[in-house]
């Protein structure tokens, strides 16, 4: 009897782990748990197949960097991660809520950076570009 009641316990917890462990999956992404081989290899999916993607909650880490580019006559922002060996990078591009006035509320260029918010797509000059759309900056 003691045995088949451990066994049901045993059942439920693992029920419960893979339940909670489902429920993760469909929420947040959050790639600063990650190892930075598997952060990369995220990052490298993110940006391979976008639309997979769209409407996700992120979180990430990475290093700030800013843009301007003269045709748009605008500042791009990007999180740039590196993998393990830091031979590869990838950049994300984040727009800030309007709650952040660039470059007052940004940090400084190269800076360790903390994003998250979720993952949208805009039309620029043609083009379809991806990116996150931030509420939360620690840097």
């Amino acid at each position: 009897m003691k045995k088949f009641a451990l066994i049901i316990i045993l059942m439920i917890l693992i029920t419960i782990l893979f339940t909670g462990c489902n429920k993760s999956s469909e929420g947040i992404i959050d790639l600063t748990i990650l190892s930075s081989t598997m952060v990369y290899g995220e990052i490298n999916n993110i940006m391979t197949t976008p639309e997979d993607y769209l409407g996700r909650r992120i979180r990430m880490n990475g290093n700030y960097y800013a843009l301007y580019y003269d045709v748009t006559d605008s500042f791009y922002h990007y999180a740039v991660i590196e993998d393990a060996t830091s031979c590869c990078q990838q950049g994300v591009e984040f727009i800030l809520s309007e709650n952040y006035a660039f470059p007052d509320d940004y940090p400084t260029e190269t800076s360790a950076i903390e994003i998250e918010g979720v993952f949208d797509k805009y039309e620029e000059l043609g083009e379809v570009y991806y990116f996150l759309a931030v509420d939360s900056i620690k840097f």
